[in-house]
């Protein structure tokens, strides 16, 4: 048998409404003038409530369903209510949810004051003595945030519960004479050409070169530019050590001095290996590429016993390359032009702040037609094998840095005689990297099947790690 006794024979802890109760002279015999709006609002969504079931006939019976319209009623009552010389404001979102409470606690009142201990409030609990020394135990012992349970507290003079969000808020923050002890990470760099533009300039060219086939392939030669900077480049996730972000500089986690000193190195390749390369100390320029470079890159691929068919270098210049120059000495339709720039339309809503003007933004469909003949895209460093070259040639160096460490043969970071030494171990390791001709051979094997995986993923870009 169903148990029908009341659970609750509600007497309302107030008199009946009136909605002048909260005037200034009222409200100073009744309510406190410590309580905030937010609370007395609180206070008087759970009474309203109460009282509205009690003269809807509700007999606060378990499994009684309750009247409707009760709650929209609470919320009319309620924003009628001063408190002080404004009204009290309330929506359905938070009568619903107080509702709620009240439901759950057997139609008993619930307390309307915010608990402070796991907000960023919580200052107000935890002070600067309990939060140093949070900071010294984790320190001390190494622990992560949820590994924190309990801190000794002053006021309380007994061990109180702390959750694992205040641990790191009070990690984060920046004492006097102790900086922040957030872990310090590197963060990678935002990668750019997610744009439609981008994404069916990279399935074209893919479905060309797929097209032209594996002779084609092997007939091409790949070149670009990259900067070697005078100091050890670290895998990120598993040679970094990791320490508090105050401390970096300390620990020296990351070993990249402001001003290293670096030097540029321009490098093509074929299937047989390096073919060329050349070594500046600065940003290499339009003028240095047409005068200077192609000349050479010419004279190579015509020395080469390779069957040439294209010539793959990035649009550094975008649409002003030295087309004069390229067709001279690489040969008309022998080089792959630039996609062109990404198109964009206004935005709707967002302006530029001054003028006012709509923003331009990508579009989410392209239409724009690409040049015929070989294409590359920009944002594609997968589709140039040069990028892998630099990436083998940064290991063999940083290979041979570790090996002179241990030896007791340390390289030179700043000083004099920094640049002379890194060019030196740039050019042995080119020799070593070009002994290697399977290191080549595989790259080219391979290339129609990254062309499948770009026409696969329709031109976006590959989640994966460069082949």
């Amino acid at each position: 048998m169903q148990d029908t006794a009341p659970i609750l024979n509600y007497q309302s802890p107030l008199p009946a409404v009136s909605h002048d109760r909260y005037n200034p002279s009222v409200m100073n015999k009744r309510v406190p003038q410590t309580v905030s709006r937010l609370e007395a609002t609180r206070r008087a969504i759970q009474h309203e409530f109460l009282r509205l079931l009690k003269d809807a006939g509700f007999r606060f019976r378990k499994n009684e369903k309750e009247p409707r319209g009760v709650q929209a009623k609470v919320v009319e009552s309620v924003n009628k209510i001063k408190h002080g010389r404004q009204y009290l404001k309330t929506n359905h979102v938070q009568v619903s949810n107080w509702a709620a409470r009240v439901r759950q606690n057997k139609y008993q009142f619930t307390t309307t004051a915010t608990d402070y201990s796991k907000t960023s409030q919580n200052r107000r609990k935890f002070f600067d003595a309990e939060q140093l020394r949070i900071r010294a135990r984790v320190k001390a012992e190494k622990l992560k945030s949820t590994q924190v349970v309990t801190v000794w507290s002053d006021k309380e003079q007994e061990q109180v519960e702390v959750s694992a969000s205040t641990v790191r808020r009070a990690l984060k923050r920046k004492f006097p004479d102790e900086p922040s002890m957030l872990a310090a990470r590197p963060k990678g760099m935002k990668v750019g050409g997610e744009t439609a533009h981008h994404n069916k300039c990279r399935r074209l060219e893919a479905q060309y070169l797929k097209a032209k086939g594996q002779a084609y392939v092997d007939g091409m030669f790949f070149a670009d530019e990259t900067k070697i900077r005078f100091r050890e480049h670290k895998n990120k996730q598993i040679d970094i050590e990791w320490c508090y972000r105050g401390e970096a500089n300390e620990t020296n986690w990351f070993e990249d001095q402001r001003w290293p000193g670096q030097i540029n190195l321009f490098l093509l390749q074929s299937k047989d290996g390096v073919e060329m390369f050349e070594i500046y100390p600065k940003t290499l320029n339009k003028r240095k590429y047409a005068e200077d470079l192609l000349p050479k890159v010419g004279e190579v691929i015509r020395a080469s016993d390779i069957d040439f068919t294209c010539y793959m270098h990035d649009n550094v210049w975008r649409g002003t390359q030295p087309i004069a120059a390229l067709d001279e000495h690489i040969g008309e339709g022998k080089w792959t032009k630039y996609m062109g720039r990404p198109c964009t339309k206004p935005h709707d809503t967002i302006k530029t702040p001054v003028r006012k003007l709509p923003i331009r933004v990508p579009k989410e469909r392209c239409g724009c037609e690409f040049p015929e003949g070989p294409i590359h895209a920009a944002f594609n460093p997968k589709l140039n094998l040069a990028e892998n070259t630099f990436a083998k040639i940064d290991r063999i160096i940083t290979a041979n840095k570790i090996k002179d460490g241990k030896n007791g043969r340390k390289w030179p970071i700043r000083g004099a005689g920094k640049k002379k030494w890194w060019i030196k171990e740039l050019k042995k390791a080119m020799k070593q990297l070009n002994r290697n001709k399977e290191f080549f051979r595989n790259q080219y094997n391979g290339y129609l099947t990254r062309s499948d995986a770009f026409i696969k993923s329709r031109g976006k870009r590959l989640k994966i790690s460069k082949w």
